[in-house]
């Protein structure tokens, strides 16, 4: 049996003996061979991959070199004339093993540990070989991310965050600027831990795409903003002030007017305004009609007291030259 342990890790198992890149002909060619199990390996490839730059008998007699030394440990290698062939049966990868298994990929990720694929492997005796390491590493970082955001998304419809950003992690751990990864792990982390966690992520997130030069993604945007003002909410809920609803355009429009221009008191004394201030109701002249309304309300309030023929106390029969010298200050109310 051979055993490959590529997540986290970079060594074979070859029966009861390991094989590491320190050894690296022999790491390559059963990296070459696990990749493609069950099907036949044509020798040329392998020549052409491992010793680009040797004649063909040199590097002929290498590689026969090599699968002798890879049966002594054990290995189960069928070597026809023109190839080499694993069988699927006798080869155990772990990344493949965590494809087919989403449990096992679940658990596998729960526990802290890291995910790159083959870490610090980087064969120097043949540049083709590892221009193939690079593109088989992309490969099974792809599929890996594939059925963590498939499991990501199938937690996330079950109301299971807490297991949906252990996932999405592990795939920023593949590829740290993955959007959609990026987005279940805010969403998540916004339901379980708060919205200053989720806007963190979104945060570092725009801030490694400017320098990139890259344009942040209107979707994460959105949410950054529902995030927010979710937040406004559960804190406004949380102090015991209501929230005032439909009614933004109007408060922006009273806070904007108290910040440009002082207040003043009407003729009468009885409302703090401007006649040019906003109009929250009817037309441009609210504040005259309400000035209006508190003459009303005095001239009733002046019939009906005892004192309104006092000495000094204008009456109401005084005609409109009276209202007009009450309205531009010049007589007050007695009282």
């Amino acid at each position: 049996m051979i055993r490959l342990h590529a997540l986290g890790q970079c060594v074979f198992e070859v029966g009861e003996h390991h094989v590491t890149p320190e050894s690296d002909v022999l790491f390559a060619v059963l990296l070459l061979l696990t990749s493609k199990a069950g099907q036949p390996v044509p020798r040329a490839d392998l020549l052409e991959l491992l010793w680009p730059e040797s004649d063909g008998n040199s590097a002929r007699h290498r590689l026969r070199q090599a699968v002798y030394q890879l049966k002594k440990l054990g290995a189960p290698l069928a070597t026809p004339e023109s190839a080499i062939v694993v069988r699927k049966a006798d080869v155990q990868v772990d990344y493949l093993l965590y494809r087919d298994d989403r449990n096992a990929l679940t658990a596998f990720v729960s526990e802290p540990r890291h995910l790159d694929v083959l870490p610090r492997y980087a064969p120097g005796f043949s540049k083709p070989f590892a221009r193939w390491v690079e593109h088989e590493r992309d490969r099974v970082r792809a599929t890996l991310r594939h059925h963590l955001l498939e499991s990501v998304a199938a937690h996330r419809a079950r109301g299971e965050h807490g297991q949906a950003i252990v996932l999405a992690r592990a795939c920023l751990e593949l590829d740290t600027l993955h959007e959609e990864a990026v987005f279940a792990l805010a969403e998540s982390l916004a339901i379980v831990d708060g919205a200053a966690a989720a806007l963190s992520v979104i945060d570092q997130y725009r801030d490694s795409l400017r320098l990139l030069g890259e344009a942040f993604p209107r979707s994460l945007g959105e949410l950054r903003g529902r995030i927010v003002a979710s937040a406004k909410r559960t804190s406004r809920a949380a102090s015991g002030h209501p929230e005032l609803v439909g009614r933004t355009a109007i408060i922006q429009d009273i806070d904007a007017w108290v910040r440009e221009r002082p207040p003043d008191t009407c003729a009468h004394g009885r409302c703090w305004h401007r006649e040019d201030a906003p109009d929250l109701r009817s037309g441009p002249h609210r504040g005259r009609a309400r000035c209006r309304i508190h003459r009303i309300q005095f001239e009733r309030e002046w019939r009906t007291s005892p004192t309104r023929r006092t000495a000094g106390s204008p009456s109401p029969a005084a005609g409109t030259s009276w209202r007009r010298r009450m309205s531009a200050g010049i007589v007050r109310p007695t009282g």
